[in-house]
């Protein structure tokens, strides 16, 4: 308990002279700030005695902060992952043995994960450091190149609304690259 130890401490009391005069072994207290063990209330009702405080003062006034996932998903192996994905999709939709049929969905999964990383970014862009900066760009860059070597794939083999409005999503991504990498 980070509690007792910081109260222990700041009444300048050894773990050996809070025992006593709490009528405790010291092991016990050594146990309970290490966290080896769950101290029964009449243990901590001996503790907070010997302290001059109340059995609540034991317990941290506010919850311990949720571990931060948005850290995680900005970690380097995880933008790392995407351009893994990325390169993977890119060989695939280079592969002439490669189904046609699967490019397509090829070119959405790219788009999508670019949509979803500019998506997230957008509003915490300048706020980046200048190396997640970089990531992001080099995903998006990459995403796109994969959704437009698709595209040059699929060009003779789909009909031209869907081409079209493809290709429209791909250039409007580069002119958000181009917009973002000018100010990374």
């Amino acid at each position: 308990m980070d509690e007792l130890r910081r109260i222990r401490k700041e009444r300048g009391l050894s773990q050996q002279r809070l025992a006593e005069l709490a009528k405790v072994d010291k092991v016990t207290i050594v146990h309970i700030e290490n966290g080896k063990v769950s101290p029964k209330v009449e243990t901590l009702g001996k503790l907070a005695g010997a302290l001059e405080i109340e059995l609540a003062d034991l317990f941290p006034k506010a919850q311990a902060p949720l571990p931060d996932l948005e850290e995680a998903r900005r970690s380097p192996a995880f933008a790392d992952a995407m351009i893994a994905l990325s390169e993977l999709w890119m060989a695939q939709a280079s592969d002439p043995e490669f189904a046609a049929r699967k490019v397509g969905g090829l070119i959405n999964a790219a788009l999508d994960l670019g949509d979803v990383v500019s998506g997230r970014v957008v509003d915490l862009w300048n706020a980046l450091p200048p190396a997640e900066q970089r990531k992001v760009i080099e995903i998006l860059r990459k995403t796109n190149d994969v959704a437009k070597r698709g595209l040059e794939r699929l060009q003779e083999e789909e009909d031209a609304a869907e081409f079209k409005r493809r290709r429209e999503k791909i250039r409007e991504r580069t002119r958000q690259i181009r917009q973002w990498s000018a100010s990374a």
